[in-house]
């Protein structure tokens, strides 16, 4: 009866007790400003919604979000001027990102590097629509290499392989 009455116990005891949680993989993305992470939402990171009371605007991190968008459009890192004057219409509330991006997106030095996609993997100069569509894609959180991918899957490129 005691041996019963204890295993009883112990039951109760150890199911009042949580298990730990399970480790699950969360796969996420990246949109633009967002951490997107589908059936679990999305997160602003350029937003301040911690608890740690950093400014949203705080220099090194506009300079690091601005320097990505660089590399996702032109291929490569900022010009120092260019830095400078970006951080600081972001900093001072007078841009957002999304034109920060728009901005490069749409520039002279944003075309040349589409077309040298398209000569790269089709063989030819891009044609009008196909530049504004790459250049939209681009002001839309889309790098480089996401065209390239893009131009390497088309139809167009299939068949200048066979």
């Amino acid at each position: 009866m005691k041996l019963g009455a204890l295993v009883a116990g112990a039951l109760i005891i150890a199911s009042a007790i949580p298990l730990p949680a399970m480790a699950q993989r969360i796969t996420c993305y990246r949109r633009g400003n967002f951490i997107e992470c589908p059936g679990y939402g999305e997160f602003d990171y350029t937003r301040n919604n911690n608890s740690n009371n950093n400014s949203s605007r705080d220099r090194y991190a506009v300079e690091q979000e601005i320097s990505q968008i660089y590399r996702d459009i032109l291929g490569r890192n900022p010009d120092n001027n260019g830095l400078r004057t970006y951080t600081r219409n972001v900093q001072n509330g007078d841009w957002s990102y999304e034109q920060v991006r728009r901005d490069l997106a749409f520039s002279s030095e944003a075309a040349n590097a589409i077309n040298n996609i398209y000569r790269q993997v089709l063989g030819r100069n891009a044609d009008s629509g196909g530049m504004e569509t790459y250049k939209e894609y681009l002001a839309k959180g889309n790098s480089l290499n996401d065209i390239r991918r893009e131009l390497a899957n088309s139809p167009e490129a299939s068949s200048r392989r066979r």
